[in-house]
């Protein structure tokens, strides 16, 4: 979990630096940072007894880690039996699973279950509770398949998987599956938006000299989203019907 996290943190720093957000003395500063979280996560892993939630007695990280360690802790040490009403604590189920179940139902490939660890998310801690709340961000790399499983990769994260072993919440997540394709990821509804965006950028993105891409690639992934939209309804109500 934590390693899914904090890694990108170090990727995300060099690209900044490189791009001249971060002095070199700040990116360093964010890599020292996101190490000694690491370096904790690690020491948890062999001190925390896995039949509870507490955090093991040592002093408390400076400033705003210290919420997210106890996060940590809290995700890989609550007890199996009582791990869904545990998390009740942190987050807010529902909605978690909602945003998880939005971005699979687009075939995001790079979300909280991406192929790269979890990604492209804030986590916001309410003032004065305890409970986080997860805010998507850099939704590009959406409707990358028309046939993907809506549980590709749950396994891979602590968080998903646990909250997903309970059949309470494994059907709170289908039903938010089934209402995105049904509401809004399908030819009824988005294929009319993508062809308004794609007749106001066409003609400037065919005369454009200085674009990444060919004209008959532009074209060509047109079309493409054009499949994946008219397809991905019928795919995720299919994985879903019998559960």
């Amino acid at each position: 979990m934590y390693d899914a996290l904090l890694l990108p943190a170090l990727n995300y720093a060099e690209r900044d630096r490189l791009e001249q957000r971060l002095s070199p003395d700040e990116e360093t500063a964010v890599i020292d940072a996101t190490r000694e979280l690491l370096s904790d996560a690690a020491e948890s892993t062999r001190r925390l007894n896995p039949e509870t939630p507490e955090v093991p007695d040592r002093p408390p990280l400076p400033g705003p880690r210290e919420p997210l360690r106890v996060l940590g802790y809290a995700i890989n040490g609550a007890a199996d039996g009582t791990f869904t009403a545990d998390m009740g604590a942190w987050l807010d189920r529902e909605r978690f699973l909602t945003h998880l179940a939005v971005e699979n139902a687009v075939a995001e490939s790079d979300g909280i279950v991406g192929h790269l660890g979890a990604n492209n998310f804030y986590l916001y801690q309410y003032g004065g509770q305890r409970r986080f709340v997860f805010i998507p961000w850099d939704k590009d790399s959406c409707f990358s398949a028309a046939t993907q499983s809506v549980f590709l990769r749950i396994d891979t994260n602590v968080l998903t998987r646990r909250l997903l072993a309970d059949p309470a919440m494994q059907q709170i997540y289908v039903a938010a599956l089934r209402r995105a394709v049904t509401s809004f990821v399908n030819d009824r509804y988005l294929t009319p938006r993508l062809e308004t965006a794609y007749t106001q950028i066409r003609e400037a993105a065919l005369s454009d000299p200085y674009k990444p891409f060919s004209s008959s690639e532009f074209e060509l992934g047109v079309g493409g989203l054009r499949g994946i939209i008219a397809a991905r309804e019928a795919d995720v109500l299919a994985q879903t019907g019998g559960r």
